[in-house]
């Protein structure tokens, strides 16, 4: 047992998320201390949360959008999931891919993988979340290091992996075949919430779902990515307790650990057994808890999936957002066939845009995308900087990502 392992205090946490709104003068005085750059602590981020005026919050997005272009500049990155699998032990009330929800399941073999990443990197893509349901006989070890191998040798600069929490020995070998940033979600941090909602399989342990990323840093992981499913409990409680988790894991770990944030909301999904939100996340608030997210953790990634519609993901962006799936199918072998309506999805799509329609998108509301190769070079002109983004911000791309380039990099320096 690993007693360093992050331990919540789920109280001291509660009483930080009723804490009444903070008056003018302590608001300023926290969006001053976000401005420097250094971040805040938890007690300033829960000052933020309790803000619910209007012109109050839109001081806080204003702040947030102004650290955003100071930390990562236009540029917005881009990434595709690509799921593995859709057979999962666990029975998690939310997710489309819950055991006994009584559809067909699919498992991809090495060639339908291939045809897979064929797809991706024929749109665009370069950047990869390999994803798989927590079935170690569809999508064990072994069949993810054989994904990350075929996606390294296909040019993808970025593959990571978001699978069921492991021992530190698989985490070392997902770490030593390549796998470049690990993610998984607490969903909620509040124990009894939790013990509600995965009712069965693996992920019911709480405790070791909690422990996973101390294991991922022990393995060898200093790209960390953690998240909440926004919606399943008070969110004041469980952006609180990310952020805990996050200063845990810099402070055991040390400034190396460079920790990403994703911002889902509960969506409906075709067999799950939770149809609505238990404690729903209005647009405000998502809004709110991104920028509180980026203020709190300025030179962090924060992503948003295709969960959100096009018009929100916008709204996103300027609050903070940094990253963002694109061209997304959530069903295993989507991007190499079209998927019938039998498929299982993990959740139902908001976003059913092309890579193409996103980037362009972006790039009108003045945007860079970011799907650079290699834009991390020494020499931003090298030749081998097959830069990918739109057009007309090529030079702009070229000139200026290396400084704004992947926060994570940059806490990690």
């Amino acid at each position: 047992m690993d007693r360093q392992a992050f331990n919540l205090d789920a109280a001291a946490v509660s009483a930080l998320a009723r804490r009444p709104a903070p008056d003018a003068g302590r608001l300023d005085e926290v969006l001053a201390k976000a401005s420097a750059l250094g971040g805040l602590n938890v007690e300033d981020a829960a000052d933020l949360l309790a803000v619910e005026d209007e012109e109050a919050r839109a001081g806080i997005l204003r702040a947030a959008g102004d650290v955003a272009l100071r930390t990562f500049g236009r540029h917005r990155l881009l990434f595709v999931p690509l799921y593995l699998t859709n057979r999962c032990a666990n029975d998690c009330l939310y997710c489309g891919f819950r055991r006994g929800a009584g559809a067909d399941r699919k498992w991809l073999g090495g060639e339908e993988v291939e045809s897979e990443l064929e797809a991706l990197a024929r749109t665009g893509h370069t950047r990869l979340l390999i994803v798989a349901g927590e079935d170690r006989h569809a999508a064990g070890i072994e069949d993810v290091s054989l994904t990350i191998e075929a996606a390294r040798r296909r040019g993808f600069v970025e593959a990571a992996v978001n699978v069921a929490p492991l021992a530190v020995e698989d985490f070392r070998r997902l770490f030593d075949t390549g796998a470049s940033r690990y993610q998984s979600f607490q969903e909620t941090y509040h124990p009894e919430t939790y013990v509600r909602v995965h009712i069965g399989g693996p992920k019911a342990d709480y405790a070791f779902r909690l422990g996973t990323m101390d294991r991922a840093a022990e393995a060898g992981f200093r790209h960390l990515g953690i998240g909440t499913l926004l919606g399943l409990h008070d969110y004041r409680f469980d952006v609180l307790s990310l952020l805990s988790h996050a200063g845990h894991l810099r402070e055991r770990w040390g400034g190396g650990i460079a920790v990403s944030v994703s911002v889902p909301r509960l969506r409906p999904a075709e067999g799950a057994a939770l149809t609505r939100a238990p404690s729903p996340v209005s647009d405000d608030d998502l809004l709110k808890i991104t920028a509180v997210y980026r203020l709190a953790l300025p030179w962090s990634p924060i992503s948003v999936s295709t969960r959100e519609l096009p018009a929100m993901r916008e709204r996103l962006a300027r609050a903070g957002a940094s990253h963002f799936s694109a061209g997304v199918s959530t069903s295993p072998g989507g991007y190499a066939r079209p998927h019938p309506p039998a498929d299982v999805a993990q959740f139902e799509l908001a976003d059913h845009r092309s890579l193409r329609e996103v980037v362009e998108d972006m790039t009108g509301e003045g945007w860079i995308p970011n799907l650079c190769r290699r834009c991390d070079e020494e020499e931003a002109g090298n030749a081998a900087c097959e830069c990918q983004c739109a057009p007309q911000a090529r030079g702009e791309c070229l000139a200026r990502l290396r400084e704004r380039q992947w926060a994570m990099d940059g806490a990690a320096r």
